[in-house]
């Protein structure tokens, strides 16, 4: 298996998002309000729409 160096580690992008953030959110009701579903908007920002939801519960408080 080959190592990357130093500088590729730092610039490669891989992984899941993790955190939700305010401008998700302001993103997702826009979205909605334009008749978009989650499913859409979970592509547009490349992630599942499983993750959606679990964003949404923590933003709720909800497990």
């Amino acid at each position: 298996m080959r190592k990357l160096s130093k500088q590729n580690q730092k610039t490669k992008s891989s992984g899941r998002k993790k955190l939700f953030n305010q401008k998700y959110q302001r993103l997702i009701i826009e979205s909605m309000k334009k008749g978009q579903g989650i499913s859409y908007f979970a592509a547009k920002i490349g992630v599942s729409k499983q993750t959606i939801y679990n964003w949404i519960n923590e933003k709720l408080g909800i497990k």
